[in-house]
């Protein structure tokens, strides 16, 4: 059971941010839908007393804002440490390999 079920959510809806950026199609594509299976509805548009809100980054002002966001943390630190090797074995001509790391959903008031 994921977490949006544990909640009581039945549909998700994700706001992906612009289509022409990388971030934004990755997100319309990918991971999300991976992780929400059969209840993601990418098309669903609620009032915003039915809507659970999340973020990305667990930026500090997540903890600020009424209610606080719930986020997903990405161990930024982490990805600098695992990037730099990569792209050094780039620039001398190598080909990247795949690389997933962990991330904790950081739960708030939001959810």
């Amino acid at each position: 059971m994921s977490d949006t079920q544990a909640l009581g959510r039945s549909r998700v809806g994700i706001v992906t941010g612009p289509l022409d950026t990388s971030g934004g199609a990755e997100r319309s594509r990918g991971g999300y839908l991976d992780v929400l299976g059969p209840q993601a509805d990418p098309r669903l548009i609620a009032h915003a007393t039915h809507v659970a809100l999340g973020g990305f980054d667990d930026p500090l002002i997540a903890q600020s804002t009424e209610p606080a966001l719930t986020t997903v943390h990405q161990p930024l630190d982490q990805v600098g440490r695992e990037m730099a090797p990569v792209l050094l074995a780039m620039i001398d001509g190598g080909v990247p390999a795949a690389l997933t790391l962990p991330v904790e959903l950081v739960r708030r008031a939001s959810a």
